[in-house]
């Protein structure tokens, strides 16, 4: 498999219409992108490849000392005109083991897929107007599935890292217990944005992911910045209890309440969590201005 040449039939440069609708929407993309890619360098290759399907000079670009790269793993899917699951699947795995791209290119793809799904989908935007990070209009359940790829394989070997040599080992990310500060922060927000209902941990996939990453591993005995953060914890926590899903009514943020609820309530996690939950549910804790950001 390659990254040289790719299937460029998915763009279809012969229709007027789609070249045109396509052209149209580059200057909403590009303020998103300058957030991430602030350089025309960084910017030229993602612009020819979302409008034309060109591939970026990968040789020219291998040892270039960029961290915010180029057309990295989440453009290259996230740009691609199909969202079909199997069309990203294949593209993925070519990116992933390809020769051509180097260790950042993938890590700084997965880092601001995250970034946006996460962080910047739980921010408190008041107008879609000040969004400047990708936006990528209910895809996120999609990409996730197609950037994670094969759940029994976490480890990828990627040629030309340009600072430890010719070949480095890339493992899938895992989510850090703290995200639950971000989880409390999205269930504040009072006027919920399209952004906002993007957020990750709405679909299944994402939730158990980072389950899976944080229920066994007690960050609170390894890592003092946890101890700090313990009452923000707990807010959260208190957050996902009091609720109110009727009021609500049923939403993407309901849904995931449901889910959080569930886990929290039924499944294993480290003592200082489960403790924490069974004394909010019994009333114990008491939270200062507890729907405020």
């Amino acid at each position: 498999m390659t990254l040289k040449k790719i299937d460029t039939s998915f763009w279809k440069l012969d229709d007027a219409e789609w070249v045109q609708a396509r052209e149209a929407y580059w200057p909403t993309l590009e303020v998103m992108l300058k957030a991430y890619k602030p350089k025309k360098k960084n910017i030229s290759p993602i612009k020819d490849y979302y409008l034309r399907g060109k591939m970026p000079n990968w040789n020219g670009y291998k040892d270039w000392e960029d961290s915010s790269r180029h057309l990295d793993l989440f453009m290259f899917l996230w740009l691609h005109p199909s969202w079909d699951e199997g069309v990203l699947t294949e593209l993925r795995d070519r990116y992933i083991t390809s020769d051509l791209i180097v260790f950042e290119d993938v890590q700084k793809g997965f880092g601001e897929f995250l970034d946006s799904q996460i962080d910047i989908a739980a921010a408190p935007y008041r107008h879609m107007s000040q969004v400047i990070f990708p936006y990528i209009q209910g895809k996120g359940e999609l990409l996730f599935k197609v950037m994670m790829g094969n759940p029994e394989i976490t480890q990828y070997e990627i040629q030309g890292h340009p600072t430890i040599g010719k070949k480095g080992m890339f493992e899938l990310p895992k989510e850090d217990l703290t995200v639950l500060c971000t989880m409390g922060s999205w269930l504040c927000i009072a006027n919920m944005l399209p952004i906002h209902n993007d957020f990750l941990f709405q679909y299944d996939q994402p939730l158990e992911w980072w389950y899976q990453s944080v229920h066994a591993v007690d960050v609170f005995a390894q890592n003092e910045r946890h101890q700090k953060i313990k009452p923000q914890i707990e807010k959260a926590l208190w957050r996902i209890h009091h609720f109110d899903t009727e009021k609500e009514g049923d939403t993407c943020r309901t849904r995931f309440v449901t889910k959080m609820r569930k886990i929290l309530d039924e499944r294993p996690f480290i003592k200082d969590i489960k403790t924490m939950w069974e004394k909010v549910k019994a009333g114990e804790v008491q939270v200062e201005d507890p729907w405020e950001r």
